[in-house]
């Protein structure tokens, strides 16, 4: 299920942006901008959800990549460095309402993944101690 969510989130972000048509980059433009990069996400989305179903040890993965991702989403669209700012989602809507909807997108994409963070790292730091145990 927290593969699901995890995949599902990046995609529903991502038809965000289509919809508004605002801050793509290519494929559906000519500029790369952070949406771009963003894609680059699927691929390690992939093979984390290989290793997962394949019953090998994901915890370390899913930290890193779930830890990176929402360092990567906070930067881009929350604090004073956001390249694209809240009026830049809002505005962007027919109404306030699904603007404001839209937005809480924003923080809550992070917040899932660092909710993940959260969850995988006790694993993973377990796993890492009983390799490193002798016996």
């Amino acid at each position: 299920m927290r593969l699901r969510m995890r995949s599902s989130k990046s995609i529903g972000h991502h038809a965000d942006h289509i919809v508004r048509g605002n801050h793509v980059g290519w494929p559906l433009s000519d500029r790369l901008t952070p949406f771009t990069y963003s894609l680059g996400v699927y691929p390690p989305i992939a093979l984390g959800l290989y290793l997962s179903v394949s019953e090998r040890p994901a915890a370390g993965y899913w930290t890193l990549l779930s830890g990176a991702g929402s360092l990567f989403l906070a930067a881009v669209h929350l604090g004073p460095t956001a390249v694209e700012p809240p009026r830049d989602i809002i505005d962007e809507y027919a109404t306030p309402l699904l603007g404001g909807l839209a937005f809480a997108w924003s923080p809550a994409f992070p917040a899932v993944l660092a909710a993940l963070v959260v969850h995988a790292a006790p694993a993973w730091r377990q796993r890492r101690q009983r390799r490193s145990s002798p016996g």
